[in-house]
């Protein structure tokens, strides 16, 4: 049922989902590995689609940690919200407007935005939004299908790490800088 659903939105609004099929476990417990959970406070998701990330998120969380995500997809929003864990908040916006909230600062941005699909505006918002929302010292993770937001990445925070899941439809590649304050949120 939930391939479905995914493959409805995709064929609806392909270049917001991304992807043909939803994240795969392999790709959610990579991520995650990337997350020190014991001082992980804050955590923002961007883009969580059906919410197989965010799942796992929240397995892997401390009891008073919370996680805010932003998903632009009314239907992705509905089925995300049914996952009922009072940590977890859902917000049917885009992340492009985001600055300081009223959550205050995370310390993760994981963000599964089709950075390659989106307008150079767009992805721009994004970085921008990210180093907003992150404390020094917060890291930003970013998985892709393509490693040709590495430049992009790269300039928007001055530090990438990369990592590469095979075991995902498609595989996916998954950036992590640290943001740090200064020069504009770039590290260099």
């Amino acid at each position: 049922m939930e391939q479905l659903l995914f493959l409805k939105e995709f064929f609806r609004h392909w270049k917001e989902v991304g992807s043909i099929a939803p994240s795969s476990r392999f790709l959610s417990e990579r991520l995650c590995r990337q997350i020190d959970f014991c001082r992980a406070e804050t955590l923002v998701e961007f883009g969580p689609g059906l919410g197989n990330i965010t799942r796992e998120l929240l397995r892997r969380m401390r009891p008073d940690a919370r996680l805010i995500a932003f998903e632009i997809n009314g239907n992705f929003c509905r089925r995300i919200s049914e996952i009922g864990d009072l940590r977890l908040t859902v917000h049917n916006r885009s992340v492009c407007s985001l600055r300081d909230e009223a959550f205050g600062k995370a310390d993760y941005v994981v963000s599964g935005i089709p950075l390659t699909l989106c307008s150079l505006q767009t992805r721009e918002a994004v970085f921008s939004s990210s180093r907003s929302l992150l404390r020094e010292g917060g890291v930003y993770l970013q998985y892709q299908f393509t490693p040709a937001v590495y430049p992009a990445i790269k300039r928007a925070f001055g530090n990438v790490e990369l990592d590469f899941v095979l075991a995902n439809t498609p595989p996916a590649f998954i950036y992590k800088s640290i943001h740090y304050a200064g020069d504009g949120g770039c590290a260099h």
